[in-house]
């Protein structure tokens, strides 16, 4: 499975999980920084325990274990997050290309004024 799908169900999944506990206990009983933690937690071992590691796809290649790990960590956070997290993640990277593509178009334009 593509890591980034992975990615994307994982924190899905997580949200989900999240609420259900959250439901099942008062919500007023823990802190927002509590649920956090909780599913910040929830997400490194589920990264760790199904090898999901973002930096890896992205062609961040280390020879060290150790690098391996904190990529899971931090990926594993980031599920944590939840499915906005995720959301407002892909409406940036959306937002970034579409303005290359815009400065790309304008240089193209620009050229091809030049020319004439």
């Amino acid at each position: 499975m593509n890591t980034f799908v992975a990615f994307i169900v994982l924190s899905i999944l997580i949200e989900k999980l999240a609420e259900v506990v959250k439901a099942a206990i008062s919500p007023g009983k823990l802190p927002a920084w509590g649920w956090f933690f909780i599913t910040a937690v929830l997400g490194m071992l589920l990264c760790i325990l199904f090898n999901v590691n973002v930096f890896t796809e992205l062609g961040f290649v280390s020879e060290t274990s150790i690098a391996v790990i904190v990529g899971q960590i931090i990926t594993g956070i980031a599920a944590g997050s939840g499915s906005n997290f995720v959301h407002d993640l892909i409406r940036s990277l959306k937002q970034v290309n579409t303005s290359l593509a815009e400065k790309t178009d304008d240089k193209n334009t620009t050229n091809d004024d030049l020319r004439q």
